[in-house]
């Protein structure tokens, strides 16, 4: 079962397995623009998180396993190029 929340520029799915419960929380700046996408298990940060610049470009993308960072996390800039690389 997949539940669609709107509240204002916030999205939130959710979806239930297994008594685990699923959620993508997705963030909109003032014109609509997507400006942070991350997703929860159990009410903790778990799977992949993006974060965007206002010109749409990718600003920060990780994973989160449990609430912690996990895996390689990149952070650029506004035209796209790769800022920073951190391993967890």
């Amino acid at each position: 079962m997949i539940e669609k929340i709107k509240i204002g520029k916030l999205e939130i799915e959710k979806n239930i397995i297994n008594d685990d419960e699923f959620s993508k929380v997705t963030i909109h700046n003032r014109s609509g623009k997507v400006i942070m996408i991350k997703n929860y298990k159990n009410d903790q940060l778990s799977g992949k998180i993006k974060s965007f610049w206002p010109n749409g470009n990718i600003r920060l993308s990780g994973n989160y396993y449990e609430g912690n960072r996990s895996g390689t996390f990149k952070s650029f800039n506004e035209k796209g190029e790769v800022l920073l690389v951190e391993n967890f």
